[in-house]
Protein backbone atom coordinates (compact mmCIF):
# COMPACT_ATOMS: atom_id res chain seq x y z
CA UNK A 1 0.00 0.00 0.00
CA UNK A 2 1.26 3.37 -0.05
CA UNK A 3 1.69 5.71 2.62
CA UNK A 4 -0.70 7.77 2.09
CA UNK A 5 -2.90 5.16 2.63
CA UNK A 6 -1.33 3.78 5.78
CA UNK A 7 -1.51 7.10 6.95
CA UNK A 8 -4.92 6.95 6.64
CA UNK A 9 -5.74 3.06 8.72
CA UNK A 10 -3.55 4.93 11.48
CA UNK A 11 -5.52 7.78 11.97
CA UNK A 12 -8.60 5.58 12.16
CA UNK A 13 -6.79 2.87 14.51
CA UNK A 14 -6.04 6.03 16.91
CA UNK A 15 -9.41 7.63 16.36
CA UNK A 16 -11.13 4.20 17.33
CA UNK A 17 -8.74 3.70 19.90
CA UNK A 18 -9.79 6.75 21.18
CA UNK A 19 -13.45 5.86 20.97
CA UNK A 20 -14.62 9.36 19.08
CA UNK A 21 -16.31 9.46 16.07
CA UNK A 22 -15.19 11.27 12.67
CA UNK A 23 -17.19 14.59 13.48
CA UNK A 24 -15.55 14.90 16.64
CA UNK A 25 -12.04 15.09 15.26
CA UNK A 26 -13.11 18.23 12.98
CA UNK A 27 -16.07 20.91 12.18
CA UNK A 28 -15.28 18.77 8.73
CA UNK A 29 -16.11 15.27 9.00
CA UNK A 30 -15.61 15.08 5.37
CA UNK A 31 -12.17 15.75 5.57
CA UNK A 32 -11.45 13.49 7.89
CA UNK A 33 -12.71 10.25 6.00
CA UNK A 34 -10.99 11.68 3.01
CA UNK A 35 -7.64 11.17 4.75
CA UNK A 36 -8.59 7.75 6.74
CA UNK A 37 -9.84 6.53 3.57
CA UNK A 38 -5.97 7.39 1.78
CA UNK A 39 -7.73 9.72 -0.87
CA UNK A 40 -6.08 12.95 0.76
CA UNK A 41 -3.04 12.63 2.77
CA UNK A 42 -2.76 15.31 5.64
CA UNK A 43 0.13 18.08 6.19
CA UNK A 44 2.51 17.28 9.28
CA UNK A 45 0.41 20.28 10.79
CA UNK A 46 -2.45 18.61 10.18
CA UNK A 47 -1.09 15.70 11.96
CA UNK A 48 -0.01 17.36 14.77
CA UNK A 49 -3.39 18.74 15.42
CA UNK A 50 -4.91 15.48 14.83
CA UNK A 51 -2.35 13.82 17.51
CA UNK A 52 -3.25 16.57 19.61
CA UNK A 53 -6.95 15.93 19.68
CA UNK A 54 -5.93 11.81 20.29
CA UNK A 55 -3.97 12.65 22.90
CA UNK A 56 -1.16 11.33 21.22
CA UNK A 57 2.49 12.25 19.80
CA UNK A 58 2.60 12.67 16.25
CA UNK A 59 5.16 10.46 15.81
CA UNK A 60 3.34 7.62 16.91
CA UNK A 61 0.49 8.10 14.44
CA UNK A 62 3.39 7.55 11.66
CA UNK A 63 4.93 5.05 13.70
CA UNK A 64 1.45 2.96 13.45
CA UNK A 65 1.60 3.72 9.39
CA UNK A 66 5.02 1.58 9.25
CA UNK A 67 4.40 -0.89 11.21
CA UNK A 68 2.41 -4.40 10.23
CA UNK A 69 2.53 -6.15 13.46
CA UNK A 70 3.40 -6.07 17.30
CA UNK A 71 6.73 -7.18 16.87
CA UNK A 72 7.26 -4.66 14.05
CA UNK A 73 6.31 -2.01 16.47
CA UNK A 74 9.29 -2.98 18.97
CA UNK A 75 12.08 -3.20 16.15
CA UNK A 76 11.07 -0.08 14.83
CA UNK A 77 11.03 1.63 18.46
CA UNK A 78 14.88 -0.11 18.39
CA UNK A 79 15.65 1.18 15.47
CA UNK A 80 14.38 4.85 16.18
CA UNK A 81 16.07 4.78 19.49
CA UNK A 82 19.60 3.01 17.72
CA UNK A 83 19.01 6.35 14.67
CA UNK A 84 18.56 8.70 17.55
CA UNK A 85 21.55 7.99 19.76
CA UNK A 86 23.83 7.87 16.64
CA UNK A 87 22.87 11.34 15.25
CA UNK A 88 23.17 12.52 19.14
CA UNK A 89 26.44 11.68 19.26
CA UNK A 90 27.43 13.15 16.18
CA UNK A 91 26.93 16.58 17.67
Amino acid sequence: MKLKNEIGIALREARLARGLAQDEMSANQAHISRLESGAKIPSIQRVEEIAEILGFHPVTLFTLAYIESQADQLLLASQVAAELREILLLE
